[in-house]
């Protein structure tokens, strides 16, 4: 071996080196992580109710911060420096193409983002007066199963023996694609924890319920900022919620004349049931809740003529709506113009 290629071997040693100790840092750091989630949503599943297709329970600042304590994952944890540093080091490293690193050496993109996002979070949580604008949701919703990453087995019913016979065969080594590559969970894999409810996607979201805290993070290094819209108003309450002082404000008249707009309350529906649009209301598409709005959308399209313009909070309550009102044919009621 001549001085060249000792030299390159030396720097490929010194480079692998360097590489697995960050990897080692974020590996212990995710492993904590894991064993969180999993003592986490299992417990707070098991008290989220009887609904067959999906479970859902939401905690506050309080038992997110005990959890994370008990796991050692608080944001005044030192090793999150460590872990920083480590993803900004191999973030860095990976950007240049080296002829030693191949995909079985390379931690998966998808593995840095999960941890970039989990530092992203711990940002935030870290300022000990902010906590108590966050809220942690479990929710676990039934999903087709799949085989592996991406083929999903269907019934035997849909499939014969040789097609069903494929879908189990599939291996990441036919995936060449570096970028796309997530680490596999098949069975028998030394890293499987399997999942925490079989036959469902599980997941937890921090929910931050100040936008004040994200809204100064992002402009605080802004000259201006300028907010435009025609539905700012009332401006005082906006401005409480973003934490932001306004020195010049402009607002425009209404083009509606004031004895064409009417706004009212309704707590209850033609049927005699409360409305109150909460998420254990909804249910499912059978809930008294969705089938008491259906019921006040007939009857306001019925008394309106031309039609009506219905908004609702998410799409998901839209869709639940729309299905029922499909189902007890009110919307050819509507079509009609008759009960």
């Amino acid at each position: 071996m001549d001085g060249i290629e000792k030299e390159t071997a030396n720097m490929t040693i010194e480079n692998r080196t360097q590489d697995l100790k960050c990897i080692t840092t974020l590996a212990q750091l995710l492993d904590d992580v894991v064993k969180w989630f999993r003592d986490s949503t299992s417990k707070l599943l098991e008290k989220s109710g009887k609904n067959v297709e999906k479970r859902s329970r939401t905690v506050d600042h309080g038992y997110l911060e005990v959890s994370l304590k008990r796991f050692h994952l608080l944001p005044d944890n030192n090793r999150y420096e460590k872990a920083q540093s480590a993803l900004s080091a191999l973030s860095s490293n990976y950007e240049e193409e080296r002829a030693d690193r191949t995909p079985k050496n390379k931690i998966s993109s998808a593995a840095l983002v999960c941890v970039e996002k989990w530092l992203y979070f711990v940002g935030y949580f870290k300022d000990e007066q902010k906590r108590s604008m966050y809220k942690m949701n479990v929710t676990s919703e039934k999903v087709f199963q799949m085989n592996q990453r991406r083929s999903f087995r269907m019934e035997a019913s849909h499939f014969d023996q040789t097609q069903t016979a494929e879908l189990e065969n599939i291996d990441d080594s036919q995936f060449t694609d570096v970028d796309e590559l997530w680490i596999s969970s098949a069975p028998g894999r030394p890293h499987n924890n399997g999942p925490v409810n079989p036959g469902f996607r599980t997941s937890i979201s921090f929910w931050c319920m100040g936008p004040e805290l994200s809204f100064t993070d992002a402009f605080a290094s802004c000259r201006s900022v300028i907010l435009a819209s025609g539905t700012l108003c009332p401006i005082e309450t906006l401005k409480t919620e973003l934490g932001v002082k306004f020195h010049s404000q402009m607002e425009g008249d209404q083009v509606i004349p004031m004895e064409q707009i009417f706004a009212s309350v309704l707590p209850v529906g033609p049927s005699g049931h409360k409305l109150c649009a909460t998420f254990r209301n909804l249910g499912d598409g059978n809930s008294e809740f969705i089938s008491e709005l259906a019921l006040v959308i007939r009857s306001i399209s019925m008394a309106v003529p031309k039609g009506i313009l219905c908004f609702f909070p998410s799409y998901r309550m839209l869709a639940m709506v729309y299905e029922y009102m499909e189902r007890a044919s009110i919307l050819r009621q509507i079509s009609f113009g008759r009960w």
